[in-house]
């Protein structure tokens, strides 16, 4: 049983000059909840068979990224079963690989993101 259940977002960018290969990007979260696989947002075209995501334990995943050009953006999505005490720990030893973490604010109970797609809908329906 989700308890909480809450979306995550986090975007991992090559900020250097050159491709990088093989990126391992560990993402987890403070407290007791676990943190699910999610998705990638936008995947580009040849990009499906070398970007995913692995589960490492309970509260751990692993955004696996075999190659990614200058400048590209991985935009990746996690559930969690509950509303983190604090922002998701993420990490690359890496070097030109820079994320930015969900904020307290972005990261969003799914009861929010159900509620404002249904606000999106309704007012959608309106201007038809």
């Amino acid at each position: 049983e989700l308890a909480e259940p809450t979306l995550i977002l986090i975007e991992i960018t090559n900020s250097g000059n050159v491709a990088i290969e093989k990126a391992e990007v560990e993402v987890s979260l403070p407290g007791d909840g676990y943190l699910l696989p999610g998705y990638f947002v936008r995947v580009p075209p040849g990009y499906e068979k070398v970007w995913s995501i692995q589960k490492r334990g309970e509260k751990s995943v692993v955004v696996v990224l075999e190659h990614v050009n200058p400048g590209q953006v991985a935009r990746v999505r996690f559930l969690s079963d509950q509303y983190p005490p604090s922002d998701p720990i993420v990490a690359c030893a890496m070097p030109n690989v820079e994320f930015v973490r969900a904020t307290r604010s972005e990261t969003m109970r799914m009861a929010e993101v159900v509620a404002l797609a249904m606000a999106a809908s309704r007012q959608s329906r309106r201007i038809r």
